[in-house]
This record gives C-alpha cells, structure tokens and sequence, in this order.
C-alpha cells in the first residue's frame, strides 16, 4: 500500500477531529498505543533501509537502475509520510486540549515523539537525495519538488488545529500557518473534506505507485478507518480490505499491538 492514500485519510482525520474528540478516553489510549508501535516498527524499518542504502553509497560508483528505483521509493515515502504524521500528532494533540485532559492523561505526547523520531529520518532521506542527484538528476529534482508541495499542503491542513492547539511542533512554517488562518478568517465556508483531498491530489503528492512499507502502512490505514466515523467511509475510495473493522475489532486491535510489539526491535520486511 502506497502511503499517499494514508495522506488521504489524514484530511478525513482533520476534518472529522471534533468527532473523534467525542470517543472514550480509554478507546483513544488503546489507538494512540497501537499507533506508536506500528509506527515506531515502521521507522525502524525505514531507518535500517536508509542504513543500508547509505552504506552502498559510493560517490564513484554506478549501479544498476532497480537499485535507483527502489531507493527513489524508499526517499519519496519518508518524506511523503510527514504529512500523516503530523495531522495524526495535530488530532491527538486537539484531542488532548478539547477534553482538557490533565497531565497524566494527554495522548499527544506520543504522536510528538513520533514527529520527532520521523523528523531524524528525514534528515538522513534528505542526505540521500543530494547523494541521488549526482547519479539520478531528474529523479531528485522530482524528490525536491515533492517535499516543497507535502510542506505547503501539510501547513495548509494544520490551519484548522491552529485556534486550539499550538501547530509549531507539526508545521514546516508557522508564519505561513498563520497567514493562512488570517485568510480562512475571511471566507465564510471552510472547504469540504472532499475539496480537500482533490486539492491534495492535484499537487500531485502521489509520486510512485508501490509502497515502501506497505504491511505497516496497510495497518495504519486500518487503525484510522476503525477511528472515522462510519459516514466517512461513503465519501472516500480506497483500495483497503475494511472487512476486519467489521468483526471482532477489539481482538483485532490487541493483535496488532501485541504483534508490533513482538516485532518492534527485530528486523521487518515491507
């Protein structure tokens, strides 16, 4: 699974964060749980994937074209997955300020160390772009182009968290946040969650067509789906087998901890 579509359900995520602030604190502690193994599984895997490509790199070296494809694929989706992240850490946040929780409660803190970790692995992508531009031009060019339109768009979504909560930990410009909220504070209507993610689209942040990580960005899908609210699912088209949310979610939900868990610090494949 490609993680652009997880980019999709992030707007659905903004869009519908005054609705999941309604779930149970013990519900959202279970999600937030899960979320930080999955991802912290994902990262790793991306991490020791950067290693190695890291490792091959040699300045004088030529390689075969499979390689520069998959290490273009490997690049495009830590970058491409910031946006996911820092909504996801945007809601949790939102979610922690709208219930007021106390100290000993607040979700958010895990989606921010998420950010965070992501953030590192980024800095060693961004590495490896540079190093991708010496052998593959054109491909790092589209790299670059990628990461300046998921920055704009990422911001862009923010603008709505920004009365609540304070998006500096999330954003890539917080003066650009701003500005858009003084713009949005003139218009009457807020765009639509479908408006959005047609925007999201035409910037054409869908750069390749497999994911990287598809396994853990499949479950990551599966664990916002089952944090939507239902009506959502009728306005979006994603090719995700949504039959497990139909089930015995709660023994799904332990599964994947439990297996995430187990998994965490061992060797994962994509």
């Amino acid at each position: 699974m490609h993680c652009s579509k997880l980019n999709v359900l992030a707007v659905a995520l903004q869009v519908n964060s005054d609705a999941i602030c309604d779930n149970s604190i013990e519900r959202m502690s279970l999600l937030a749980q899960q979320y930080w193994t999955i991802t912290r599984s994902r990262i790793s895997f991306w991490n020791q994937s950067l290693a190695w490509v890291q490792q091959s790199a040699q300045p004088d070296k030529n390689y075969a074209e499979c390689f520069y494809i998959r290490a273009a694929e490997l690049l495009e989706e830590v970058l491409l997955a910031q946006l996911h992240t820092s909504i996801w850490g945007a809601v949790w946040s939102n979610y922690d300020a709208k219930n007021r929780l106390g100290a000993n409660e607040r979700l958010g803190g895990l989606a921010t160390g998420i950010v965070d970790c992501h953030r590192e692995s980024v800095s060693r992508a961004t590495d490896l772009v540079f190093w991708l531009g010496r052998h593959q031009r054109n491909t790092a060019d589209r790299i670059n182009r990628l990461q300046r339109r998921l920055e704009r768009w990422t911001d862009r979504l923010l603008v709505n968290f920004a009365p609540t909560i304070d998006v500096s930990p999330f954003c890539f410009d917080i003066e650009r946040v701003r500005d858009m909220v003084e713009i949005q504070a003139k218009t009457r209507d807020s765009p639509t969650m479908l408006m959005l993610i047609g925007g999201l689209q035409a910037a054409q942040l869908e750069s390749c067509t497999t994911g990287f990580a598809k396994r853990m960005n499949h479950d990551l899908a599966g664990l916002m789906l089952n944090l939507l609210p239902l009506d959502v699912l009728s306005e979006i088209r994603l090719d995700l087998d949504t039959s497990v949310m139909r089930s015995d979610q709660g023994s799904w939900e332990m599964e994947c901890l439990l297996e995430r868990a187990i998994c965490l610090d061992m060797a994962t494949t994509g």
